[in-house]
């Protein structure tokens, strides 16, 4: 197993940032050494993940599968409408 990750502090300077003051982190990386995930707690209760790809290769084919992920869905969407 791999050891804890600290979510660094300029990184949680920039998630506040972005959803307001985080009261809880939990690394919530996988089971290898370049897995950088943490579960963001914020003020309200809601959970926020926050992930450094390990490289621009892998957030370049990360950053597409959302995108086909979230045009599929909204075309799924749009045909049950009768758009």
């Amino acid at each position: 197993m791999s050891p804890t990750k600290p979510l660094p502090a300029a990184l949680k300077h920039w998630a506040e940032q972005r959803i307001g003051p985080v009261v809880s982190v939990r690394d919530a990386s996988h089971d290898w050494d370049r897995s950088r995930v943490w579960d963001l707690e914020g003020e309200s209760g809601v959970h926020h993940y926050l992930k450094v790809s390990p490289s621009v290769k892998f957030f370049t084919r990360e950053s597409r599968a959302c995108v086909r992920l979230v045009i599929d869905r909204l075309r799924t969407r749009r045909m049950r409408r009768g758009a």
